[in-house]
């Protein structure tokens, strides 16, 4: 599995765990298109397949309250702009790991 399918499938585990918005996060993720950059990925989700999920209007841009959390310090973090996912954040290493080493837990 490459860099990005990992990124996608640690995405979609992420996006299982329950909270404000998941529901809306996962159909986003059947419409998004992910980009690989230094840190992680870019998301890009077509709005015209998929709506928006909830978010503060004080707040647009978010951490979602969810995280994956892998092998030593290696950390996940979803972002979301205006109740889009927008950023796949990857901390303490420089590729996405195998899935299913992953831990999901509340942020």
């Amino acid at each position: 599995m490459d860099d990005l399918a990992q990124a996608r499938e640690i995405v979609a585990r992420m996006l299982d765990f329950d909270f404000p918005g998941a529901e809306a996060y996962r159909l986003q993720l059947r419409a998004a298109r992910l980009t690989r950059h230094e840190t992680g990925c870019a998301v890009e989700v077509d709005r015209s397949r998929a709506g928006r999920a909830p978010y503060d209007d004080q707040c647009p841009a978010a951490r979602l309250d969810v995280e994956g959390a892998g092998h030593g310090k290696l950390l996940v973090w979803l972002h979301g702009f205006e109740g889009y996912l927008d950023d796949v954040e990857l901390l303490n290493a420089r590729r996405f790991p195998d899935p299913a080493t992953v831990r999901v837990r509340s942020a």
